[in-house]
């Protein structure tokens, strides 16, 4: 009798220790520091290789890195212990939001499934990669869902093409303007700026300073394109008086590039360039993450996202070009 009641006894001790370390492994192990920052730079590497623009921006993102196979980016990422997000690892995250269901744009998004957390896997499979790992910071566990874009979605690979200057006739206020322009590239952050680069066409062109009556152009004398590639992040921390997930935290960080193109004469030389620019790494509040989740894990999340990516005139004082990023509140909000 005693005999079968250690054997019980260690039966569910063995059941108990299964279902803690499957549970574990859905969430993948506890990462390092110097783990998660590893992991943040591979996906960074994975989105760029699966949106690349052009291969001179691809080059100097990896700086000298010639292997651009994506699979072996993925196995590294795998193996320190980062993991593809489940339906199960998911849905557990999500019922830390008491007011899932009745938030806005649930009840639509999500009908009255049973299951939310099944509707979510289902639509972000083929669309994104949905990597998660934990970790502990400040003696709080946090896990860390981060959406990496595969080209599929609308929200974290984009472009934009506009022009700075179209049609230019000699001495007209257009030859004035851009003579003296200075084009600005900008990332915002709310109502906050974050200066990228700003040229001068014609000293990009490594052309003297024409006159109004030197130059002209029939059309895109000067055409910018943006692109850009997220990388979201959503942060959930662990509550151990409740014993559940809070959800704290939406943030972004963002590789962005521009390219232009010139179409135009000048002192009787025609001229047709193209240039390109970036990629730049714009972190915004990303790097900060950890800290703000553990500030906001009361059940009153924080957005901290890079909102947009412009082309401003100087001279005509207004944002040209625009990329608007998406910004969203909740994991939901992935979805479209």
């Amino acid at each position: 009798m005693f005999k079968k009641k250690i054997d019980f006894l260690v039966l569910m001790v063995f059941v108990v220790l299964v279902f803690l370390s499957q549970r574990a492994d859905a969430y993948g192990r506890e990462l390092t520091d110097n783990e998660a920052m590893t992991a943040e730079r591979i996906i960074e590497k994975l989105s760029i290789l699966r949106n690349k623009k052009n291969d001179v921006s691809l080059k100097r993102m990896f700086d000298g890195d010639t292997d651009y196979d994506i699979t072996k980016y993925e196995q590294k990422l795998l193996s320190l212990g980062v993991k593809k997000a489940s339906s199960e690892s998911i849905n557990e995250l999500l019922k830390s939001d008491r007011d899932f269901r009745t938030k806005k744009g649930m009840t639509v998004a999500y009908g009255v499934s049973n299951n939310p957390a099944d509707d979510i896997i289902r639509t972000f499979q083929g669309v994104y990669n949905v990597w998660q790992y934990q970790t502990t910071y400040g003696g709080k566990k946090q896990t860390h869902v981060i959406f990496e874009s595969i080209g599929k979605d609308p929200y974290l690979n984009k472009t934009q093409t506009g022009y700075i200057y179209n049609k230019i006739s000699p001495r007209t206020r257009e030859a004035r303007n851009w003579i003296s322009e200075i084009v600005k590239i900008y990332a915002y952050k709310g109502i906050g700026a974050i200066p990228i680069l700003g040229w001068t066409p014609y000293e990009l062109l490594e052309v003297a300073k024409p006159k109004p009556s030197e130059i002209s152009s029939t059309g895109n004398a000067t055409v910018v394109t943006l692109n850009t590639v997220v990388v979201q992040k959503f942060v959930f921390v662990w509550n151990k008086s409740s014993k559940n997930w809070v959800y704290s935290l939406s943030t972004n960080r963002m590789s962005a590039s521009h390219t232009v193109t010139f179409a135009l004469n000048v002192r009787g030389n025609a001229i047709n360039r193209s240039f390109d620019f970036g990629p730049y790494d714009i972190r915004g509040d990303y790097d900060n993450a950890k800290a703000i989740a553990n500030q906001h894990s009361n059940g009153f999340e924080a957005v901290r996202c890079i909102d947009s990516y412009t082309a401003y005139s100087t001279s005509m004082r207004t944002n040209k070009i625009k990329i608007k990023i998406h910004t969203p509140r909740f994991v939901a909000h992935m979805m479209f």
